[in-house]
């Protein structure tokens, strides 16, 4: 895989944007930005990790980010007591 940025351009962009993130998912006062933030933090780092060569741990953290979105939701509407018994 070729990237056409420079090496010194992805050092710094990818850090400085998940420090931004973080701050982001620390300073917002409604949760569900919150949590939005925190996907984006955490597809922020994978994109780091793969960049850096660390591709297993990239993967697992996208894998771990499509995980959570499925198996929380984000509503504030109350669950349905059959969603229990179909799994959903």
């Amino acid at each position: 895989m070729v990237l056409y940025l420079p090496t010194l351009t992805m050092n710094t962009i990818l850090p400085i944007l998940a420090i931004i993130a973080a701050i982001f998912v620390i300073t917002t006062q409604n949760p569900i930005y919150s949590v939005l933030n925190l996907i984006v933090l955490y597809i922020i780092v994978a994109f780091f990790l793969i960049y850096k060569g660390i591709t297993y741990i990239g993967i697992s953290y996208i894998i771990i980010v499509r995980h959570r979105r499925g198996l929380y939701r984000i509503s504030s509407q109350p669950r349905d007591q059959n969603e229990d018994e179909r799994g959903f």
